[in-house]
This record gives structure tokens, sequence and C-alpha cells, in this order.
């Protein structure tokens, strides 16, 4: 009696006298868990594809697809992050070149010491997030490229500086890596209220 409501919805509400009929009763509730309820959604799935004249491609290259509808995404590891993102660098020889691949070096360890859990409370995805607004790398790709900018620490800025909608992070030019790694936390722990008054 406690199940007879959603029996009587999946069409199997029947009086059972013996083990075929409840095989009778588990086989309706089978095709309805696993075909009926979910043939509106797919027929929506179906249209959507459709729609983006992608349903074509999808049944002729099931395997090119096969990632993107049936595999979980890959964790992001601190070498996905570091090789995203191309840096815009001063020229060969100058000062400021050599600080801004000192800067690289430090962001690489950094990366490296998040992913190993050295970071209180950072995870490689926050890292993520405070460069792009996304948890994760669409599958697609940014529709830019991602960019690491720096600039020269001031008394008034020494935290990194992102841009969501470009994917641009702008990386100070700490000399040391204490302070470099310091500045990074401080950006990643307030980048989590990002248009929170």
């Amino acid at each position: 009696m406690a199940a007879a409501e959603t029996l009587g919805v999946m069409g199997a509400l029947k009086f059972i006298n013996n083990l075929e009929d409840r095989d009778v009763v588990v086989q309706i509730a089978l095709q309805f868990y696993l075909e009926d309820r979910l043939a509106q959604a797919l027929t929506q799935f179906k249209e959507g594809l459709l729609t983006l004249g992608l349903l074509d491609e999808v049944m002729c290259n099931p395997r090119a697809f096969q990632r993107a509808f049936t595999q979980p995404p890959l964790p992001l590891t601190a070498t996905d992050l570091a090789n995203l993102f191309t840096p815009t660098l001063s020229p060969v020889g100058s000062n400021r070149r050599r600080l801004e691949n000192r800067t690289i070096a430090h962001w690489r360890d950094w990366l490296l010491e998040v992913e190993e859990g050295n970071m209180d409370h950072v995870q490689v995805e926050d890292v993520l997030v405070l460069c792009s607004g996304a948890s994760r790398v669409p599958l697609s790709g940014f529709p830019e490229p991602p960019m690491l900018d720096f600039f020269l620490v001031t008394d008034s800025n020494s935290l990194p500086l992102a841009n969501t909608c470009s994917v641009t992070l702008r990386l100070p030019l700490h000399s040391n890596y204490a302070d470099f790694s310091r500045a990074m936390q401080l950006a990643v722990a307030c980048s989590g209220v990002f248009g929170c008054a």
C-alpha cells in the first residue's frame, strides 16, 4: 500500500499472487525508470542537438563526442593550469624580462604547492575561478587564449589582478617567493566573494 501511488503512475499497480506476478511488476517498473521516464528528456536533448546542427555529427562520429557526453572531466593539475596561460613577455635581455621569468618560476612553483595541498584552503580549480570565473576548462577551450601579464609592485597594489572576460591574469613582479605566495593566496581567497557587496 505504501507504494500504491508510485506503482499506479508507472502502470504497475497489480495484485501479486505469485513470483511471476512480482517479476511482471518489476519489469514494468524497470521500463518506466529506464525508458519512459527519460523519453521526454532524451527527445528534448535530441531536438536541442538538431537546433544546433550537431545531431547528425554525433550520430556519424560517436567516438568524437564520447568524452563530452559520457566521461567525467579529468581533474585539473598544476601543469594543466601553467600550460593553459601564455605569458606576455618583455624583450629578451631586458631587466623587466628577468623579473618576469622569475615570476613565472614563482607562479609554477606556487601551482605545484597548491596541487600538493600545501596552501590552506586553495585548490587548483580555485585558481582557475580567480582567472576565468570557471572551475573547469571548457571542452572547446576558452574563446580567447588565457594570458599572463605582469606589473610592477607598488605600495597600493601588490595583489594579482584578473580579468575573467578575457581570461587574463596579471601577476605582480615580487622579488621573492614568500611575498608572491602570500599575494596569490590572498587573491584566491578573495575571489570567492567576487561580485558580492
